[in-house]
């Protein structure tokens, strides 16, 4: 698995594993939520994704004590920017989703407000990743998909924050499948928005009531 660094979140963590000891393991697993859908072309996708611990895995904790771990994240080979939907447009044109991060409540980030975060065995997180917008306001209608999305975490490999010693991978997971990968992605059945009546259809429109009701009276008192 191909791990790219897109961005070191500016306040950093320690991974501690239940036990501290070397047969640790943390046995996770991420899935996409509503997976598959329906949207217009005008509306704004949320991406939000499970990250969930088996329950025979050991705990995580993560704490706000040392600059020598950190959370690491993808979306397919790069970062939030790599977020956006793939379409019905050729494969080298832009998408036509910006990927706008999502920070607060539940986003990816949430974990840097905490002073120390604990999910434990059969425990489960929701995050809320990135907001797909339309670059332009709209985009065309047709499917359009997104293959996978990711973490690791790292943690220091040496007391007392060693230099020589870098942080090093503690457990890394994804939303991909290697049986049927389509079956773990992220996709939604784009169509065309319908237009709202605006002021000037629904004076229009009000004209032509009036009118026929002034036609009707004209016939009644003849």
């Amino acid at each position: 698995m191909n791990l790219l660094r897109a961005q070191r979140p500016a306040i950093a963590f320690l991974l501690a594993l239940a036990g501290q000891s070397a047969q640790s393991e943390v046995l996770a697993s991420l899935t996409f939520i509503q997976p598959t859908g329906t949207a217009t072309t005008t509306d704004v996708i949320p991406m939000w994704v499970r990250l969930s611990l088996a329950p025979d895995s050991d705990a995580v904790s993560l704490s706000t004590t040392t600059d020598s771990a950190y959370i690491d994240w993808y979306c397919e080979d790069g970062g939030f920017s790599d977020c956006s939907l793939d379409g019905p447009a050729p494969a080298a044109a832009p998408s036509p989703y910006v990927a706008v991060p999502h920070f607060g409540a539940n986003s990816w980030f949430e974990l840097t407000q905490r002073p120390a975060f604990v999910l434990n065995p059969g425990e489960s997180v929701d995050l809320h990743i990135v907001n797909l917008t339309p670059r332009s306001g709209t985009v065309p209608a047709g499917f359009y998909q997104h293959q996978q999305v990711g973490l690791s975490l790292y943690g220091p490999t040496a007391p007392e924050d060693d230099a020589m010693f870098p942080p090093a991978p503690l457990f890394a997971v994804s939303t991909s499948c290697s049986i049927a990968p389509d079956a773990c992605t992220f996709s939604r059945n784009v169509t065309a928005a319908v237009p709202e009546v605006g002021t000037f259809g629904l004076g229009v429109l009000g004209g032509l009531g009036l009118l026929g009701l002034a036609a009707k009276r004209r016939r009644a008192t003849t």
